[in-house]
């Protein structure tokens, strides 16, 4: 990813969130709330594709400072799939993508690496602009886990620009304030309803529901609630009290005394 192709994310951030934002109004899934922290949420539209672009310069230096004969085995791995046709390719990259994601997710959540995810958890009402909170190691977690998962594949760039689309596309959606009905899709793919259940302020449901796009990951792991055990008006949100700033740095609250 360079410049343009950051710049080109921003652009199409802010054309899905209008969208979003328009479709909140028309289908909210929850009463609408006052956007307290609109600054905060705002800076996000600036340093998320800044977070993203840093991420992926990290993993590209990295990567290229691993022995060559990695590089190799890699390249044959890619080279050995290479004739499965494109449709294929992108199935399997989706699924990968979205693998890769629900487990970083979840290591997230563990207690070593809680912090650098917190801000992301600390909306108390969502809507499709506050789902962007994250720390740079929060992003940088996430593009080192997709980045692993997909350089197997010889995933070409209309497969990676069409995936990419679709995660930005994706997280709009599932954090945004709009009763969406799937239908029988619904048991498959993350909707809101489903998504605000990880966002809640109760960590037994807060540590649950970790797929982005697929329910799959979580109903094989035992990790799935059904947003109906919660009903309606549950509180979202961290269960204590830190500053903004130690959320945005990724570092625990100021211990007590």
């Amino acid at each position: 990813m360079d410049v343009a192709a950051a710049a080109l994310q921003w652009g199409l951030l802010v054309m899905l969130g209008l969208g979003f934002q328009l479709a909140e109004r028309v289908r909210p899934l929850r009463a609408h709330q006052p956007k307290r922290e609109l600054i905060v949420d705002l800076s996000m539209l600036v340093f998320g594709p800044v977070f993203i672009l840093g991420s992926v310069l990290l993993i590209n230096a990295a990567f290229g400072a691993l022995p060559q004969s990695f590089a190799r085995f890699v390249e044959g791995v890619q080279a050995a799939i290479g004739g499965v046709p494109e449709p294929v390719t992108f199935v399997v990259a989706l699924l990968l993508f979205d693998f890769a994601g629900y487990w970083v997710h979840r290591l997230q959540h563990s207690k070593a690496l809680w912090h650098v995810h917190a801000f992301h958890h600390s909306p108390r009402h969502l809507y499709w602009l506050a789902g962007l909170r994250s720390s740079f190691v929060h992003v940088l977690l996430l593009q080192l886990g997709y980045a692993v998962a997909l350089m197997w594949l010889p995933v070409s760039p209309i497969i990676g620009l069409v995936i990419g689309v679709l995660g930005i596309l994706n997280a709009l959606f599932i954090h945004s304030n709009v009763r969406a009905s799937l239908g029988p899709l619904g048991w498959f793919l993350v909707t809101p309803r489903s998504h605000f259940v990880h966002h809640s302020e109760d960590p037994r449901f807060g540590n649950t529901n970790y797929g982005f796009i697929f329910t799959i990951w979580d109903r094989m792991f035992g990790t799935y609630t059904d947003p109906s055990v919660l009903g309606a008006d549950y509180a979202l949100g961290l269960p204590y009290a830190v500053s903004t700033t130690r959320l945005w740095l990724g570092v625990p609250p100021r211990a007590a005394g």
